[in-house]
């Protein structure tokens, strides 16, 4: 049985509470939970399982964006009651201006 969260979920949860409004790639995340280490696969793969874990606990929602001139894509992450915020914040903007 888990005792909490381990040393990775906790940077994680650490940079979303810090920042809450950022969006958060899996490498950003990798190179927050790995300072000073050269990131390899591995790494990023026990970060994605890592926020995966967090993102019922945290509210966090995850996007996918493609990447420029077709160079594939790539996941973003960023707690739901912002982007939410975020959300209706531009509808507004778009409502006044028309």
């Amino acid at each position: 049985m888990s005792k909490g969260y381990g040393r990775i979920q906790l940077a994680i949860a650490t940079a979303f509470k810090d920042q809450p409004g950022r969006f958060f790639t899996i490498d950003e995340l990798a190179t927050i939970a790995y300072p000073g280490i050269a990131l390899e696969a591995k790494h990023r793969d026990r970060t994605n399982r890592a926020v995966n874990s967090l993102m019922q606990d945290l509210g966090l929602m995850k996007r996918r964006v493609s990447l420029a001139q077709g160079l594939g894509w790539r996941n973003e992450f960023i707690r739901a009651e912002v982007f939410e915020q975020m959300v209706l914040a531009a509808r507004k903007k778009r409502q006044i201006a028309l």
